[in-house]
């Protein structure tokens, strides 16, 4: 179902993230843009929302012909890194590990440029190692590690580098961008 957009009152556009006048196809990823075609006080034109989603002209099953966005706003722009190239969401990182049945609450993004490339090392948490010997664990963290770059591999087509760490190791994160440390802009302070 999604979300319906009555263009009627709001015109909703889906553009290009890096150019706000090249519109993207039905189906395309992109920047959300809203224009209010009633406020005549304080007009909306063009409003750039900083909100990542695509839409669709297929009819609704509940019957309505409004375009809309299947899976709603899913995504902000500004917690967008560039990863060699590529945009990549922490978003996108997260739906990647969450796929994986071991992996615990928690993981880390860290972001590094050692020599002229973008490195990223994922940290994630193990669900659980209780009752495990020393063997069982390495085994654990192997395939868990392979399940996570397999996946983050297919969702954002970058490669990662994954380290397994014990559950409730990482502090507990409110926010999608406490998950990120980005070395490459300068010294990160973890407290922020």
């Amino acid at each position: 179902m999604g979300m319906h957009n009555y263009t009627d009152e709001i015109y909703t556009e889906i553009v290009d993230v890096n150019d706000p006048n090249v519109g993207m196809a039905y189906g395309e990823e992109g920047a959300v843009i809203y224009t209010s075609n009633y406020r005549e006080s304080q007009p909306m034109i063009r409003f750039w929302a900083g909100d990542k989603s695509y839409m669709t002209d297929e009819i609704c099953n509940c019957g309505r012909t409004y375009p809309r966005m299947p899976k709603g706003i899913y995504g902000r722009l500004d917690d967008m890194l560039i990863i060699r190239g590529v945009n990549t969401f922490p978003s996108a990182i997260e739906e990647a590990v969450r796929k994986c049945s071991d992996a615990g609450a928690e993981f880390r993004i860290i972001v590094t440029r050692p020599k002229d490339m973008d490195v990223v090392a994922l940290q994630v948490e193990h669900r659980d190692f209780n009752g495990m010997n020393g063997m069982q664990v390495d085994t654990m963290k192997m395939e868990l590690a392979k399940e996570v770059s397999h996946h983050v591999k297919a969702n954002c087509g970058i490669s990662v580098a994954v380290e397994i760490i014990p559950p409730h190791t990482l502090p507990v994160a409110e926010l999608k961008s406490k998950r990120v440390v980005d070395k490459r802009i300068g010294v990160w302070d973890d407290k922020k």
